[in-house]
């Protein structure tokens, strides 16, 4: 079940029998590390994104996206019938030996990661493509922050319009803020109770979901807009136990705190088995076991 950085903190608090402001505020701090630490021994691969930005002629170098912790693959539009990989280089010696040669063209072959924020591509491109270059990478995961808005709790109360088919919420009045924007929002009146990821915010009574709604028409329904971790939902728990261990190792309790240390590694093994590779994942790995799909598309013809 998923669950919401607030449902977390409830959970945490209840599970620690311990509800003074002191305790509350170390259990988010401990379920931040925990949920960080998660991720990298997930390798992200269950959160990878992509982000597209402009091909400039001239220009060899670009920044990476912002909330990028590691590139791992590039494609350049050559034209809209060639979009084709461009090759790592590590080795800066390798890639001093190729750029020594000043040479520009429409298909880049290569690249370099020249800081924790930058690439270079070589040959330089030659024209000017709009969205012409892909990033594909691992996000970066930043503190679980925000509090849930639940329209129940709203005086006066506020309802909004789900309509099947459709991407668009209406609320009854304002609520919905450009913050709000990455969150998600859970139509709490029926059964079915998914979580949909936000993408805009036109206005104050209108958000845009990533998928469109899949439930029931209606209006007048009650709905909570909350942050959800990136993590795979069944693995939500493991936040909570890690902050758990570290609370019941401050008092001293090394039975309970190893219990939950053991449930967080647990959850951690399972995840990784079961989401870090290209047959069981939501996403393609590098390993060996696919084909290269470039490897089997003729080359262009002379001059494109």
């Amino acid at each position: 079940m998923a669950l919401t950085w607030t449902q977390l903190q409830t959970k945490a608090q209840r599970l620690s029998r311990d509800t003074t402001p002191a305790t509350l505020e170390q259990l988010k701090q401990d379920m931040n590390t925990g949920y960080h630490l998660f991720n990298n021994k997930l390798a992200r691969y269950w959160s990878r994104k992509q982000q597209f930005t402009n091909l400039i002629a001239g220009q060899g170098i670009y920044q990476t996206p912002v909330d990028s912790i590691r590139v791992e693959v590039i494609v350049i539009a050559v034209s809209n019938t060639y979009q084709i990989p461009v090759k790592e280089i590590r080795s800066e010696f390798e890639w001093r030996q190729i750029t020594a040669y000043p040479y520009s063209s429409n298909w880049p072959a290569y690249y370099f990661v020249i800081g924790n924020d930058e690439v270079a591509l070589w040959p330089t491109p030659s024209q000017n493509v709009t969205n012409g270059l892909r990033f594909v990478y691992q996000q970066d995961d930043f503190d679980l922050s925000v509090e849930d808005v639940v329209s129940t709790e709203q005086s006066p109360v506020v309802t909004a319009t789900f309509t099947n088919g459709s991407p668009t919420v209406t609320a009854s009045s304002a609520i919905f803020t450009p913050q709000m924007k990455g969150l998600y929002i859970q139509n709490t009146a029926v059964t079915n109770l998914t979580w949909y990821e936000i993408v805009d915010v036109p206005d104050s009574t209108h958000v845009t979901l990533k998928s469109a709604f899949v439930g029931i028409s209606g209006s007048g329904l009650s709905f909570t807009v909350g942050q959800l971790p990136i993590i795979p939902s069944p693995y939500h728990d493991a936040i909570i136990n890690y902050a758990l261990y570290q609370f019941y190792s401050g008092k001293g309790s090394d039975a309970r705190a190893n219990q939950h240390l053991n449930l967080f590694e647990a959850s951690v093994t399972d995840a990784v088995q079961q989401y870090s590779s290209s047959t069981q994942g939501n996403v393609l790995t590098n390993d060996d076991n696919y084909v290269n799909a470039w490897f089997l598309t003729p080359l262009p013809p002379p001059g494109v």
